[in-house]
C-alpha cells in the first residue's frame, strides 16, 4: 500500500503565459501549441515536443479586442493550426512552415458566437467550431471559410461532440 507517498513528476514543466487554455499537438509530435489567455495577456505558444523550449510566443492583442481562447486544431499534415478567436468572433490561421508559426488572416463568425472548440470533419473540408455564446455548432467550409450550417448544441458547450445526432 503506498497511499500517502510523494511521487515524483514523471516530466518536466514548462512555464507558459497565463491561463493555458487550450493545447494541440502536431500529428509528427515535434511541436506543442498552447492557447494562453490570461485576463491581461492573451499569447499561443509554440513549444518544441521533445525539449519543451518555447520556440514561439505570438501576441493576442492589446485591448481586449482580440485574443485566444479554448479552440486550438492542427491539421492532419502539420501545415496549418487554426485558433479561436472568442473577443473577436473569429478564427485566426496559421501556417506552419519549418516548425514555426506565420498568422494568415482571420475567418470572420456571426456576431456573439464567442467561438470555442474546433474540430475537422472527413478530410478536413469542413471546420467545425462550437458557437459557445449561441449554444450552437458552426460548420464552414475550409477553402473558402464560409459558414454553410448550424446546430444547436446546448448551453455554453465548449468543444464539439462529432459523431453525436445534431439538433436542428
Amino acid at each position: 500500500d503506498r497511499k500517502g507517498e510523494l511521487v515524483a513528476a514523471a516530466r518536466r514543466q514548462v512555464a507558459l503565459g497565463p491561463g493555458p487554455l487550450a493545447v494541440a499537438v502536431t500529428k509528427d509530435g515535434s511541436r506543442v501549441f498552447v492557447a494562453n489567455a490570461g485576463y491581461d495577456h492573451h499569447s499561443l505558444s509554440v513549444l518544441d515536443a521533445r525539449s519543451g523550449a518555447v520556440l514561439q510566443d505570438l501576441p493576442g492583442a492589446t485591448g481586449n479586442n482580440r485574443g485566444f481562447y479554448v479552440g486550438l486544431a492542427v491539421t492532419h499534415d502539420d501545415r496549418h493550426v487554426y485558433a479561436s478567436d472568442g473577443a473577436a468572433d473569429a478564427l485566426r490561421t496559421f501556417a506552419l512552415n519549418a516548425g514555426a508559426l506565420s498568422e494568415g488572416g482571420a475567418i470572420d463568425l456571426p456576431d456573439g458566437s464567442w467561438p470555442a472548440g474546433i474540430a475537422f470533419g472527413p478530410g478536413e473540408s469542413r471546420i467545425y467550431v462550437v458557437a459557445n455564446l449561441r449554444d450552437s455548432l458552426l460548420i464552414l467550409d475550409r477553402a473558402s471559410g464560409a459558414l454553410g450550417d448550424a446546430a444547436q448544441e446546448g448551453q455554453q458547450v465548449h468543444a464539439p461532440r462529432l459523431g453525436v445526432p445534431l439538433r436542428r
